[in-house]
């Protein structure tokens, strides 16, 4: 199990790698090239139910430059030495796994020398890639400038994973392969990782049993697809209607994920489905075999009612609405959307957006770390009971959806939320952000000692006065006894902290927000909500400041490293991280476009 859990690490490592440097290559502001036509979209189905890539190249060397300090830091934190041996040692590992740890240690050791790694790769500095499917089979294709520096590259991989590939030909095209079954497997899977060169992309994809000449000869691109994505206008789409850069576009495509489950020959990814399905059935007695597992969902009416769930929430798209890598700091804003064309549904799910504060909305100094959820109370009983009712009214003829909405309909959860709800009547949001700490911790001392702390807890509400009520009523001695003024004069909280930083805990009212805090920054930051105004703006939001967040958690590993072998290897990994100058904040909302995740990265 810990050998499947590590390999399985080592392959998202190798992907993400990957992805980084072969997809985010596709991403940097200043280097947009809009000239000729990304031959490489034409090798990707318009029927993909994955995509990332773009329609523009960028320039590799800028990226590589870019990130290089960052990317050693990141590398030199990943035990990844030792993770090989590991699996050096296990003799049963399949090939395929072999040449994944190879693929690794030679990402690792090429990246050692930035100037040389687009070159050891055989890599252009106007670079076009994308990662899709086919069906249900995954493809990672870059464009190349030096095809025998990229087979050097897969050589020294075989050699780092000790494996020898086998040398297969197809239609005239050359392609190595590897074997995920071990070699005493007594019943093999017969898939393997294939790497190839044609047309001058390198390739990366499984070889399986499924149709297995007639996918091939699409996996490799000896056939192009009858309709690309080179002849569509969705990637061109989503730039318009997100916001998202030309060369980051991603999208994961419901619609036709729906179908392949819903309709048996519905798309390529359905048939592939059901090609498995019979690949299984094949390896069992005829007694243990299944019949389509897919049958309840396959009859017309629930064709009909999913696919119609599938149009009303069609895709998730992610990219990067910025990629400044130009200046510094550098600034990057990842976005990512669950679309959705069901205006009247959203408008009510906005209903439910309640309030963050600024200082976890990247205005002024990061926190440490912070973490608000904004949230309309008084909107949740109505939302729910109007949900409730239109459900109660609906009625499927799929039969899995009618149970579904049977099961939902059964108790009614108005009563007990509208219970809920009255007892925090007008709140809009509740928010928590570490400003500031100094605390240390000795293998004597498994409990922290505080020397510094600056914090806030921000309650926004509508009556604020009224809710302060309430909770005094509910209080024990001394604090149902604490009289909060109402013009913003705080008070001191009667609390034996353990620690002394010469602040004390203090209570306040400002304007429309209940706030506690310690600390000078978070008194400051206590006056400024004062005249805030409760806007409805978002859901949930986070924000890290990751050099100051993990230089406090390495820190104190550093202290009782020296007694814990695991503290040590864990102590590597954070102060690689605490080198990281990096800030983060992360939101969670919903608009007239779906559920949005935004996330805004500084890198200085």
């Amino acid at each position: 199990m810990k050998n499947s859990v590590l390999l399985g690490l080592l392959g998202a490592t190798v992907i993400g790698g990957a992805s980084f440097l072969f997809i985010s290559q596709e991403e940097s502001e200043v280097s947009i090239s809009t000239q000729g036509v990304n031959e490489t979209l034409t090798y990707v189905p318009s029927d993909t139910i994955l995509f990332t890539g773009g329609l523009t190249p960028t320039n590799m060397q800028e990226m590589v430059d870019s990130f290089s300090e960052q990317n050693k830091m990141m590398l030199a934190g990943v035990p990844w030495q030792e993770m090989l041996q590991k699996f050096k040692e296990k003799n049963q590992a399949p090939a395929a796994a072999r040449m994944l740890i190879g693929l690794f240690a030679e990402y690792m050791v090429t990246f050692e020398e930035p100037s040389d790694f687009i070159q050891n790769l055989g890599l252009p500095n106007e670079v076009h890639s994308a990662i899709y499917m086919v069906g249900a089979i995954p493809v990672l294709r870059i464009k190349l400038a030096d095809e025998a520096a990229f087979n050097a590259f897969l050589d020294r991989a075989e050699s780092a994973g000790e494996v020898n590939a086998k040398i297969e030909h197809l239609e005239g095209v050359e392609f190595r392969s590897y074997s995920f079954d071990a070699a005493d497997a007594s019943s093999p899977t017969n898939i393997q990782l294939i790497a190839a060169i044609h047309e001058g992309h390198a390739i990366l994809t499984l070889d399986t049993p499924l149709e297995r000449e007639q996918l091939l000869t699409e996996l490799l691109g000896i056939k192009k697809p009858q309709q690309s994505l080179a002849d569509v206008d969705h990637l061109q789409k989503i730039v318009t209607q997100h916001g998202v850069l030309p060369f980051s576009i991603g999208f994961l495509n419901h619609q036709e994920i729906m179908r392949g489950f819903t309709q048996k020959e519905g798309n390529r990814f359905g048939h592939m489905l059901d090609l498995i399905n019979q690949l299984a059935n094949n390896k069992k007695p005829a007694a243990e075999q299944s019949t389509d597992p897919f049958a309840q969902i396959r009859t017309a009416s629930c064709q009909k009612e999913l696919m119609a769930l599938a149009t009303r929430w069609p895709q998730t798209i992610f990219g990067y609405s910025r990629f400044d890598v130009s200046n510094r700091p550098m600034q990057m804003h990842q976005l990512l959307v669950i679309e959705s064309n069901d205006k009247t549904l959203l408008a009510d799910l906005q209903t439910l957006r309640g309030y963050i504060p600024p200082y976890l909305r990247g205005e002024g100094e990061s926190p440490v770390f912070g973490l608000g959820f904004g949230f309309n109370i008084d909107a949740v009983t109505p939302f729910v009971t109007k949900l409730w009712n239109e459900f109660q009214q609906k009625s499927y003829q799929c039969e899995p959806l009618e149970e579904l909405r049977s099961n939902f309909v059964t108790n009614n959860p108005a009563a007990a939320m509208t219970m809920a709800s009255a007892m925090a009547r007008g709140i809009q949001g509740l928010s928590i952000a570490l400003m500031d700490i100094d605390a240390t911790i000795t293998p004597d001392t498994p409990i922290p000692e505080v020397k510094l702390l600056d914090a806030i807890i921000t309650l926004s509400a509508n009556d604020p006065n009224t809710l302060l009520t309430m909770m005094a009523s509910m209080a024990p001695p001394p604090f149902n006894s604490l009289v909060i003024p109402t013009d913003g004069t705080p008070v001191d909280i009667p609390l034996p902290l353990p620690f002394s930083n010469g602040d004390v805990a203090k209570l306040a009212l400002k304007g429309s927000h209940i706030v506690a805090y310690i600390g000078k920054k978070s008194a400051a930051i206590a006056d400024q909500l004062q005249h805030e105004p409760i806007t409805s703006n978002s859901l949930m939001s986070m924000a890290i400041d990751y050099k100051k967040y993990f230089s406090l958690i390495a820190d104190n590993l550093q202290a009782v490293a020296a007694e814990s072998a695991e503290a040590q290897k864990a102590f590597s990994s954070m102060a690689t991280l605490k080198a990281l100058d990096m800030t983060m904040n992360a939101s969670y909302d919903i608009n007239d476009k779906g559920i949005i995740f935004d996330a805004k990265i500084t890198m200085h």
